[in-house]
C-alpha cells in the first residue's frame, strides 16, 4: 500500500478511537436539535413494514430478549414483609386485640354454610301458581307518611334499603337541576370528612351509595286514608293526548341506595347523615369544576350511543306529564343544560345548597328495606334506619330555611317541554352514519285496563313476526322492535338503521298487519311464552317489594295481569289491535300531517332527510355542536 493510503488508515483509526470529540459533536447536534438522539436512533435500527407502515426493528442489527427476574416473588415477598411490618410498628395492643377479632369473625363467618334458597332460581311446575306472595309490614310509628316498608326476606346477613325523597314541593324552575346535584353527592366534602374519606369509608362499610332523580308512574291508591301510600299532594295529574284524554298520575323523588352488612348499617347511615345532611358544596370549586367537567364530557360522548334512548325521550316529551319531565331530568335537554352550567358553575352552589334543604327532610322521607333470617336483628336494623331520620331533623333545624335562587341554568325548561306540541314530529341530527327512529302511540290500555295484556302480546308478535323480518333481515338495520309498557304507551323502534322514512313505513305496516290478523295461534302462543320469561324471570333479592313501595302496584293487580295473559289468543290479540291502533290506514301515517302519534329520528346529519324533515314541518333539534 502507499504511504497516503497509510496515513488515511491511521487517521481514520484516530479518528475512532476519539472519544472527546465525539461527544462535543453529539452536544452540539442535540442542543441544535432536541430530538436528534431518538431521530438517530429510529434510522438506524428502525425499519417501516412495507404493508402497514409501522416502524419495525431491523432483525440484521437488533435482537430484542427478554428474561424472568428470578428473584421476582422473593424480592416482592420481602417487600411485602417490610411494608407490613412498618405497618404493624404504628399499632398499638389494643390495636392488634381488634384485628385478631375482626379475623375470628372474618374466618366464622366464612366458615357458615350460606342459604341458598334466597337467590334467584327457576323451577318447573305442571301447574300455574300464584305470584309469590311478599311478606311486607310497615312501621308506621311516626305517622308522618313518612313510611318504613320491611320485605322480609333471607338475605344471608346483608341489609338492602331505598330512600325515597319526594320531591314534589320543589320549585319546577330547580328541577332540571337535580340531576346534577345527586351527581355530586357523595362527589364533596361532607361534614367532617373530605369527599376522598368519603369514597375510602363507603368502600370499606357498604358498596357504596347512588343518588338519582327519578319521575315515577303511580298505579295505587293515595290519600290520607291510605298511610303506605302517597299523599294527594305528592301526585301529579295529567291527562294524556290521543289517549281519550284519560288521566294519569305519576310521582317524583330522588332515591338513595345501598347495601351492606347488618353489622356495618350503622356506620353506613352515620356516612349518608353526613352526605344529606352536610354536603358541602362550595368547599372546593376547583374540584366542582372538575366533577362538572366530567359529567359533561361523559354526557356528550353518549349521545351517538345512546342516540335511540335520547330519540324516544324527546319524542314522548311532547305528550307532556311524566315525560316531559323526564327528559327535563335525563334527555337531550339534560346534556343541553349541563353545557350551560359548566358555564356558570359559582351561581349554581346556591342551588345545590338550597336543594339539599329543600329535599332531604324527614318528612319527605319514606323506605323500603329487604332484610330477613336468623343472622338479622330487626330491631336493630330498625333502630339503625330510625337515627338516619332523626340525623336529617336535626341537620335541618340547625339552619334556617332558605330561599329559592332565580336566575338559574334550566329556568323555564319544564314548562317549555310541557308546552310542546304531540303532534309534530322531531329529526336529531347527529354525526354518525346511520338512524334510530322511535315511534309512540298512546292507546287506554294502560296498566289494569281489560286490553293491556293482549296489547303487550300484540308488541311481542309484531317483534318477532314482522319487524325484525323487514327491519333487520331486508332493511339492514342493527335491529329493532316493539312494545307496550304499563302507561299504555305503545312504541316502534329501530337502531343503527341505514334507512329512515322508509323505516316508518314499516312501522304504519305493522300495525295493518296485526290489526288483520295475519299471524296463527301458534304465534300467539310463542309470544306469551316470551312475555313470560320476562314477567317470570327471577328477582333478585334487593328488587323485592319494589313494585308496591315505587309505583303502588299490589299483589291483587300483579295476579289480575297474570291472569289476562292467560286469557290472550289469537281473537282477543286482534280485538285489542284494532280497538287502539285500528287508526293507522296510511303507510305514511308516521311521516305526514297530521301525524299518528309522536315520532322522533336521530341519524346521519348529512342524509337528505334532513331537507326531507325540514319541508314536511318536522321540528329539527340541533345540538350545536355538544356531539
Amino acid at each position: 500500500s502507499s504511504p497516503s493510503d497509510e496515513r488515511s488508515l491511521i487517521h481514520a483509526l484516530n479518528e475512532s478511537v476519539t472519544v472527546n470529540g465525539k461527544i462535543e459533536r453529539l452536544v452540539q447536534e442535540m442542543r441544535a436539535n432536541p430530538l436528534f438522539w431518538q431521530e438517530q436512533l429510529i434510522q438506524t435500527f428502525l425499519i417501516k413494514d412495507p404493508t402497514t407502515g409501522e416502524l419495525i426493528f431491523r432483525e440484521d442489527l437488533v435482537a430484542v430478549a427478554m428474561d424472568a427476574d428470578v428473584h421476582f416473588v422473593a424480592n416482592q415477598e420481602a417487600a411485602e414483609k417490610e411494608n407490613l411490618a412498618g405497618l404493624a410498628a404504628q399499632l398499638g395492643d389494643g390495636d392488634m386485640l381488634e384485628i385478631d377479632r375482626l379475623s375470628r369473625e372474618l374466618a366464622e363467618a366464612q366458615a357458615q354454610e350460606q342459604d341458598p334458597s334466597c337467590l334467584p332460581t327457576l323451577s318447573v311446575r305442571e301447574d300455574v301458581p300464584r305470584i309469590p306472595e311478599e311478606m311486607i309490614t310497615y312501621d308506621d310509628v311516626h305517622g308522618d307518611h313518612g313510611l318504613l316498608w320491611i320485605n322480609d326476606q333471607k338475605t344471608n346477613g346483608v341489609v338492602y334499603f331505598r330512600a325515597l325523597f319526594d320531591t314534589s314541593e320543589v320549585p319546577v324552575e330547580l328541577l332540571p337541576l337535580l340531576s346534577l346535584f345527586t351527581s355530586l353527592l357523595g362527589n364533596v366534602d361532607a361534614g367532617d370528612m373530605s369527599y376522598q374519606d368519603l369514597s375510602v369509608e363507603s368502600d370499606l362499610v357498604c358498596d357504596g351509595m347512588s343518588y338519582a332523580p327519578t319521575i315515577l308512574p303511580w298505579y295505587g291508591e293515595h290519600g290520607a286514608d291510605s298511610p303506605q301510600f302517597p299523599r294527594a299532594h305528592q301526585l301529579a295529574q295529567y291527562n294524556r293526548p290521543n289517549a281519550g284524554n284519560t288521566a294519569a298520575m305519576y310521582r317524583q323523588g330522588v332515591i338513595v341506595s345501598s347495601f351492606c352488612l347488618a353489622r356495618n348499617l350503622d356506620k353506613t347511615v352515620d356516612l349518608l347523615g353526613r352526605v344529606l345532611g352536610d354536603s358541602r358544596f362550595g368547599s372546593s370549586m376547583h374540584h366542582l369544576e372538575s366533577l362538572l367537567s366530567t359529567s359533561v364530557n361523559s354526557a356528550s360522548s353518549n349521545i351517538t350511543n345512546g342516540a335511540l334512548g335520547y330519540a324516544r325521550k324527546w319524542a314522548l316529551a311532547s305528550l307532556g306529564g311524566e315525560h316531559a319531565r323526564r327528559e327535563a331530568l335525563t334527555g337531550l335537554s339534560q346534556i343541553e343544560l349541563l353545557f350551560e352550567c359548566s358555564q356558570r358553575l359559582g351561581d349554581l352552589v346556591p342551588a345545590f345548597e338550597f336543594l339539599l334543604d329543600k329535599v332531604f327532610r324527614p318528612e319527605k322521607m319514606s323506605m323500603s328495606v329487604v332484610a330477613g333470617g336468623a343472622d338479622i336483628d330487626r330491631a336493630k336494623v330498625l333502630a339503625s334506619l330510625a337515627r338516619l331520620r332523626s340525623t336529617l331533623g336535626e341537620a335541618r333545624s340547625r339552619t334556617a330555611p332558605l330561599v329559592a335562587p332565580s336566575g338559574l341554568p334550566g329556568q323555564g325548561l319544564v314548562r317549555s317541554l310541557e308546552a310542546r306540541d304531540a303532534g309534530v314530529a322531531t329529526y336529531i341530527p347527529l354525526p354518525i352514519s346511520v338512524h334510530n327512529a322511535a315511534v309512540s302511540l298512546s292507546t287506554e290500555a294502560a296498566f289494569g285496563h281489560q286490553d293491556d295484556a293482549a296489547m303487550m302480546v300484540a308488541a311481542q308478535l309484531m317483534s318477532s313476526n314482522f319487524l325484525h323480518r323487514h327491519i333487520r333481515e331486508q332493511g339492514g338495520a342493527y335491529g329493532g322492535g316493539g312494545s307496550h309498557d304499563m302507561g299504555g304507551q305503545f312504541s316502534m323502534y329501530s337502531y343503527y338503521d341505514p334507512r329512515s322514512d322508509e323505516t316508518l313505513r314499516v312501522f304504519a305496516r305493522a300495525a295493518q298487519w296485526v290489526c288483520d290478523g295475519s299471524f296463527a295461534e301458534r304465534d300467539v302462543e310463542e309470544a306469551l311464552l316470551s312475555v313470560f320469561g320476562s314477567i317470570d324471570s327471577p328477582q333478585e333479592v334487593r328488587t323485592k317489594g319494589s313494585g308496591p313501595f315505587l309505583y303502588g302496584v299490589t299483589q291483587e293487580q300483579r295476579q289480575g295481569l297474570r291472569d289476562r295473559f292467560f286469557a290472550v289468543n289469537r281473537d282477543s290479540v286482534v280485538e285489542a289491535a284494532r280497538r287502539h291502533l285500528g287508526h293507522i290506514q296510511s303507510t305514511d301515517a308516521f311521516l305526514a300531517q297530521p301525524l299518528q302519534g309522536v315520532v322522533a329520528i336521530a341519524g346521519n346529519s348529512e342524509t337528505k332527510f334532513v331537507d326531507r324533515a325540514v319541508a314536511k314541518s318536522w321540528e329539527l333539534k340541533d345540538l350545536q355542536g355538544k356531539v
